[in-house]
């Protein structure tokens, strides 16, 4: 059926409509923003790279991969592409071929910042950023890796203008790779750890380090953050290269990685330095007699005991002289038949030297004097210190070789301390180790007479008491008890 001339010719207008709008589309790029001196600028950019010839005459769309997108694709794709350069922040430079694929991102939404991240990470370029839809024609613009020119090849972007479909980023001030300076770094050395011999032979050690080198245009760190007193193990530096240089590791030790490169470095362990202590020197001198006097048939010998604990000298043990302690030791011997002489009467013989106990560690030395018959002490105890005691004879009585008196001096050390005791000492002296009772058994059995009890240190009298006291309590209290066993039955 043939269509009346009216309707042909309506059909016809319609259709060239749509033929004209299609045609206005195709040849404006979809990178501008709407500003008509923008529109020049992009247009006469493009037009001066391609009127001259260099479009790429290889390869066209009917020779590019064409996919239809999943339709459980994201609807959009935003791309970055690598731009040699731009005049200002909205006007690029084109450059046939130069205009590369650097990377892309799909989104549900139509965002020109999904690949913001990407960019912050990069360290030099000018990137355009486009927003498409997800298409074939998006596909196949990819897939070719580059975009000479606005629409060339076809773009199938989600709008039009500046910030809604494109935009523009610069990282750092160069749109190409820096020029960089190549650089390898230098290996660090480490030092073991070291150690001296203390008192005792101890070694004390003393930690390890690690030497950094110095090499321009790149800073080292290490592990930890310090570089001596080094406990001994493994050990990371870094090498970092400053802005513009770059490192080279071939046949090294080192490992590159993300432009830094590291190195294991290890700080041994010290050998061992202990030494062992010698034990302390000892000397003692020979015994000595006291005096004695007529009648007497044994004398009090002394002689003095000293002790040298051994240090560290630097290199070798040394005797410690100014820690070293003496002490004096007593014993009795007989005297020989020509020693003894017989005095005369009303002569007494010399009195007794004083009994000294040496110290301990726990307690301090004493001494004690002992009346003896016909002449007493003006003293007969005695603590630490020098003491000068005198014994007075009766009336009618004197002493052999010495008149009317009879004094005699001697010294009463205090107790131990330094390098000669040890803890051991101090705790296995008894808690009053200058007081020893007597034996329960030794204490009744002088009960009947107790003028004959030997000083023991304790009084009976007490113990007596309190027996005296249990025993009533238990006679007073063993009736109730047995009244009340046999009420509960």
């Amino acid at each position: 059926m043939k269509l009346r001339k009216p309707i042909a010719s309506f059909v016809g207008v319609v259709l060239l409509s749509i033929g004209m709008a299609t045609m206005a589309t195709s040849t404006a790029s979809a990178h501008e923003n709407g500003s008509p001196s923008q529109w020049n600028e992009w247009s006469n950019n493009w037009s001066s790279s391609f009127r001259t010839g260099d479009q790429p005459t290889s390869g066209g769309d009917d020779t590019k991969p064409v996919t239809t997108p999943s339709p459980s694709s994201p609807p959009y794709v935003v791309v970055a592409w690598h731009m040699p350069g731009w005049k200002d922040g909205s006007t690029a430079v084109w450059t046939p071929g130069g205009q590369k694929y650097a990377q892309s991102i799909t989104v549900n939404t139509k965002n020109l910042s999904a690949l913001d991240s990407w960019i912050s990470k990069q360290t030099y370029g000018c990137f355009q950023i486009d927003g498409y839809n997800n298409d074939a024609t998006t596909t196949n613009l990819i897939a070719g890796g580059y975009l000479d020119g606005p629409g060339s090849p076809a773009e199938s972007l989600w709008g039009s203008g500046l910030g809604t479909a494109w935009k523009f980023a610069k990282v750092g001030t160069s749109c190409t790779p820096p020029v960089t300076t190549t650089v390898t770094p230098a290996v660090p050395t480490a030092s073991p750890e070291t150690c001296q011999v203390g008192d005792g032979g101890v070694a004390n050690v003393a930690g390890g380090s690690i030497t950094l080198p110095t090499t321009s245009g790149v800073t080292y760190t290490v592990s930890g953050g310090k570089t001596t007193g080094l406990a001994a193990g493994d050990y990371t530096v870094t090498a970092t290269p400053a802005g513009g240089t770059s490192l080279s590791v071939t046949g090294t030790g080192w490992t590159l990685q993300g432009g830094t490169a590291t190195i294991t470095v290890t700080v041994k362990a010290a050998s061992d330095c202990s030494v062992s202590q010698p034990s302390a020197k000892v000397t003692t001198t020979g015994w000595v007699d006291g005096t004695w006097g007529c009648d007497a048939t044994t004398v009090e010998q002394t002689r003095t005991v000293t002790t040298t604990p051994y240090a560290w000298g630097g290199s070798k043990w040394v005797l410690a002289i100014a820690k070293a302690t003496t002490v004096t030791e007593t014993q009795t011997r007989n005297l020989s038949s020509s020693e003894q002489t017989v005095c005369p009467p009303g002569t007494l013989p010399i009195p007794a030297a004083a009994t000294v106990v040496p110290p301990t560690c726990t307690t301090d030395g004493s001494a004690t004097l002992v009346n003896g018959a016909n002449y007493t002490w003006d003293t007969t105890s005695f603590g630490p210190g020098q003491w000068t005691a005198t014994a007075t004879p009766a009336t009618g009585y004197t002493f052999d070789k010495s008149g009317a008196t009879y004094a005699v001096t001697f010294t009463v050390a205090a107790k131990l301390t330094g390098a000669v005791c040890t803890v051991s000492d101090v705790l296995a002296a008894p808690p009053n180790s200058s007081v020893t009772p007597a034996p329960f058994s030794e204490v009744l059995a002088a009960a009947p007479n107790a003028s004959v009890l030997a000083s023991t240190g304790a009084s009976p009298l007490p113990l007596a008491i309190i027996a005296l006291v249990l025993l009533g309590a238990g006679a007073l209290f063993q009736p109730r008890v047995r009244r009340a066993i046999f009420a509960r039955r």
